[in-house]
């Protein structure tokens, strides 16, 4: 399936338009409500459901597989999904999930979460996704909430723990960077082998509170964590701080390419593949 996603957006408005007018009918319409079958709701709880009945243990080889920005780009996503299906049914390549890095909308609109859900679907391995700047446009972020669940959530698969933080600071009026929930859910550092913070905007970026900038590095630094973001559409590995610390970013789907993270036990590497 080709999907012409200007098109269904023009679709959406036009169905938006003639509800609004079609006052002869008495139909109340709201562009903020939000209604989805219990099948679309709190998708990243029930796939981290399916992830933990793999029942990991810490000495398994542990493979993610991580895109972000898919957006507007529905063909290359539905490529992505072809490609690591195939690629998880070859031997030792078996990928148990995929983390999005935001951005799974372009303008907040429900029917473009639903477009993207209904590719992703297809995948032969839960995924998840975190808050991007682009999801909270219009009502997105509650679209958000309804379909992935809260803004700051947390899962751990064996002794792999996976923070998931809302760093959008400028879609938000109110503070929105969470470093203590980061903090507390960092230094029970007896109870995980590594901790992955995926947050789609990163702390050096131009759209990031910089008041948080700092303090954010600082909490990554001391507890060694993985951070792993978005936003940028270009794949990246780099240590902005000069503190030994590799921050990633995934590059968007655009581009035809998504990054396996490996991990076994302590040891975690990745690679860039491209579809």
């Amino acid at each position: 399936m080709k999907n012409n996603y200007y098109r269904k957006a023009l679709l959406v408005v036009k169905m938006g338009l003639f509800l609004v007018m079609s006052s002869c009918e008495l139909v109340e319409y709201s562009p903020y409500q939000v209604k989805l079958p219990d099948s679309e709701k709190d998708l990243n709880r029930k796939n981290a459901e399916k992830i933990a009945a793999l029942n990991l243990k810490p000495t398994d080889t542990l493979r993610i597989a991580l895109i972000s920005d898919t957006q507007r780009f529905y063909d290359e996503t539905e490529d992505f999904v072809q490609a690591i299906n195939q690629r998880t049914e070859q031997k030792g390549k078996k990928i148990h999930f995929v983390l999005h890095g935001g951005d799974i909308s372009d303008f907040g609109l429900l029917e473009e979460y639903r477009w993207q859900h209904e590719i992703l679907k297809k995948l032969k391995m839960p995924y998840m996704v975190v808050l991007g700047n682009h999801d909270c446009v219009a009502n997105g972020d509650k679209v958000y909430a309804h379909m992935y669940g809260p803004f700051e959530q947390v899962y751990q698969f064996a002794r792999n723990r996976f923070i998931l933080m809302n760093t959008n600071t400028m879609e938000f009026t109110e503070d929105i960077v969470r470093l203590d929930f980061l903090e507390n859910n960092l230094r029970d550092t007896k109870n995980y082998d590594n901790v992955f913070v995926l947050a789609h905007v990163s702390p050096f970026d131009e759209d990031y509170d910089k008041q948080k900038e700092e303090p954010f590095a600082r909490l990554i630094r001391q507890y060694q964590a993985y951070p792993i973001h978005g936003h940028k559409h270009t794949h990246k590995i780099s240590q902005p701080y000069n503190d030994g610390v590799n921050y990633m970013i995934i590059g968007s789907v655009s581009n035809r390419k998504y990054v396996v993270l490996t991990i076994v036990g302590k040891k975690v590497s990745h690679e860039l593949i491209n579809y």
